[in-house]
């Protein structure tokens, strides 16, 4: 999750920034406890190249990555890849984030 609001919407993330993104999935309509299981960030570029990185699972169940942004510069897309425990499996819808050159 980017919590990071402005009133125009999401701040961009700037290149060599430091981001941590976390996800804490929902199935059911009820909190989805990864503890045990797996998941991957995914990040598309602007180019289309994807990129994935390993998540890291919490004793709370949520999934945790950090990423140093790297470019290039425009608009990206990122969705959580996750599977528990039990071998369940789902990965999200990409939601768009903009990488911009340095910030303003």
């Amino acid at each position: 999750m980017n919590p990071k609001i402005v009133t125009t919407g999401l701040v961009p993330l700037a290149i060599t920034s430091n981001e941590l993104f976390e996800h804490q999935p929902f199935q059911n309509e009820l909190p989805w406890n990864l503890a045990g299981g797996s998941a991957n960030l995914l990040l598309t570029d602007p180019t289309g190249v994807t990129i994935t990185l390993p998540a890291t699972i919490g004793a709370d169940g949520v999934a945790r990555v950090n990423w140093t942004v790297t470019g290039p510069a425009g608009t990206w897309l990122r969705a959580w890849d996750v599977t528990d425990n039990t071998g369940i499996h789902q990965r999200g819808l990409p939601i768009p984030f903009s990488v911009i050159s340095s910030p303003s």
